[in-house]
Order: structure tokens, then sequence, then C-alpha cells
């Protein structure tokens, strides 16, 4: 099974995720699309679109979320979620591994909700930065070291 594995640090990857996804369900490839997102999709509109379209119509998506703060919407939105580790990367493979077989195989999306242990500031400085915030967050001298 190929398919298409997309990161962006706003929601234009994660509306190009759902095309490739919906394109792929009408021609019944059985090919998966996997996005990594960050913190300001998950809270933006297009992030509830997408998901709720998915689920209606069992896209094969699995979106990786890659926040500090996700609370578990998953059910929100009819889709299971997952929470892992995300400084343990053969958990975050697995977990992957097993949302892309259980879309591909017809069950639908999957959120699959990766917890950073470290540097939380970092990962919102850099979405911040990305997105052109300018006043974006700034990581205290230690937690740099």
């Amino acid at each position: 099974m190929t398919g298409v594995m997309m990161r962006g640090g706003d929601d234009g990857a994660l509306l190009l995720a759902a095309g490739h996804a919906y394109n792929e369900w009408l021609a019944d490839t059985g090919r998966v699309t996997v996005c990594r997102i960050g913190d300001r999709v998950v809270y933006s509109g297009a992030f509830d679109e997408v998901t709720t379209m998915a689920a209606v119509w069992q896209l094969p998506l699995v979106l990786l979320a890659e926040v500090t703060h996700l609370p578990r919407r998953a059910a929100e939105y009819g889709m299971p979620g997952v929470e892992v580790d995300g400084d343990d990367v053969d958990a975050v493979d697995c977990c992957v591994q097993a949302a892309v077989r259980r879309a591909g195989a017809g069950g639908g999306p999957t959120l699959v909700h990766s917890r950073p242990s470290v540097a939380p500031v970092l990962v919102e400085q850099s979405l911040a930065h990305r997105l052109g915030d300018r006043g974006g967050a700034v990581a205290d001298a230690e937690l740099l070291v």
C-alpha cells in the first residue's frame, strides 16, 4: 500500500490531505493519506470541517497531531483517537501503522495524538514563526540547554 505523507504548520496541508484522501476514497485505491498537524491547526475551522467530512465518508486519512495540549477530540467527530508518547519513535510508528492498516481496510480516519514531553515551548515557537506570527512565543534560555 502506498500513499502520501503531508506536513504543514497551517491548515493548508490538512486541506490538501483531505482532498487527497477523498480522491483515493472515490477511486477505491486502498491507499491512505497521513498528515502531521500542530496546535493551531487543531483549533481551526478547517480541522472541524476535515474531521467531520472524514468521519462521515470514512476517508482513508490518518491525522498525526504533534501538539502540546490536544484534548481527546476524536470522539467528537465519530472517529477513533489514540494517544502515544511522542518521544517513543517505535510507539508512534506502531500507532500510525495500525491506523494506516485500519484506514486502508475501509475503517475510516483515525486521530493519533503524539504527546511530546520535551520542550513544548519550542514547538509553539516554531509554529508561530511558520505562521508568520511576529510576536510568537519565546523560549526561556534554560529550556534551550
